[in-house]
């Protein structure tokens, strides 16, 4: 049995510390674990459990309170398994006489791989350090992911004027009309992302946290109230949610069924090699997926609307 600790006092109400040091591998191989038993759908045959395997160093490649490492380990675990049953029907092969090694360093250092992009030679960062992204892309970035010292702090926690309630403005998508239709000058000179930080909380504690709420239906904005784990379980989505799983989803028959396609036999032995995927979705998620899709193989064809900001890095 995993035993934690309340962290209340260290890291705010609801979070929990682990009593004993558990090494990365180790504890990413028991997240896999509890991840797999929870999932609808993912396989509950622990022979298949067991032929995946975690190396790396014992300490978070990323630190902190948050297991962000061990978690995407355990999800490209898991991406592993789907995969050596993809290759069962294509191939045959049993997944569980088949084997998953992920490297829980690696695992950690691809969330920040949207930087290790190479366009022309020269990774993203060089790239943005000496200014010539804007040749290579045109964007209009308090329009989107901001970089300055305002349109960068449109996505962040702030206080409101009710005692204890903080709000998230999720600007990221819409910098500028997040802020404009708060009455906030974009054209105050600022120095620097703290500054812009200061600038925008004075104007957010002239609002209730319910007042921002309805202010960004009526402009069609992003945000959220930011609850305590015990106020977020006393409201009504909250009682909702707790009335199902963590992880779920359903099978939509609604949709016309398309005919099987064989799997065919190709040079390629990639467990999704020959198959075309169409992506229509832009936020964080839903390129992961097409990106985990194409690692497997798929031919992935991205769709952005032009009148929608595009996030991504490269």
């Amino acid at each position: 049995m995993h035993e934690t600790i309340l962290g209340d006092e260290i890291y705010g109400p609801g979070t929990y510390i682990d009593k004993t040091f558990l090494p990365v591998p180790e504890d990413t191989c028991r997240i896999f674990k509890l991840l797999a038993s929870r999932t609808p759908g993912f396989t509950k045959d622990t022979a298949i459990w067991d032929t995946v395997k975690f190396q790396g160093r014992p300490d978070p490649m990323v630190p902190g309170p948050m297991k962000s490492p061990a978690v995407v380990a355990a999800l490209h675990a898991m991406c592993g398994v789907v995969g050596n049953e993809l290759l069962e029907l294509r191939d045959g092969k049993p997944a569980k006489e088949a084997s998953v090694t992920v490297d829980t360093d690696h695992a950690g250092i691809w969330l920040a791989s949207t930087f290790t992009v190479y366009v022309n030679g020269s990774d993203v960062s060089t790239l943005a350090r000496a200014g010539t992204l804007s040749k290579i892309f045109t964007r209009d970035f308090d329009q989107g992911f901001g970089v300055g010292p305002l349109s960068g702090r449109a996505t962040a926690l702030y206080p409101t004027k009710d005692p204890k309630v903080w709000y998230q403005l999720h600007g990221s998508l819409d910098a500028s009309k997040t802020l404009k239709s708060m009455g906030i000058d974009m054209d105050v000179p600022l120095k620097d992302f703290a500054e812009g930080y200061e600038y925008i909380k004075g104007h957010v504690q002239k609002w209730s946290a319910d007042e921002l709420e309805m202010h960004n239906v009526r402009n069609g904005l992003c945000g959220s109230i930011c609850y305590s784990p015990e106020g977020w379980r006393n409201t009504e989505m909250g009682k909702r949610l707790a009335e199902h799983p963590l992880i779920n989803y359903t099978h939509e028959s609604y949709a016309k069924e398309t005919p099987p396609v064989p799997l065919r036999q190709l040079p390629d032995r990639r467990p999704l090699a020959g198959i075309k995927v169409l992506e229509m979705v832009r936020i964080i998620a839903g390129p992961t997926v097409g990106t985990t899709l194409s690692s497997f193989g798929a031919d992935v064809i991205r769709v952005n609307c032009s009148k929608l900001a595009d996030l991504n890095v490269s």
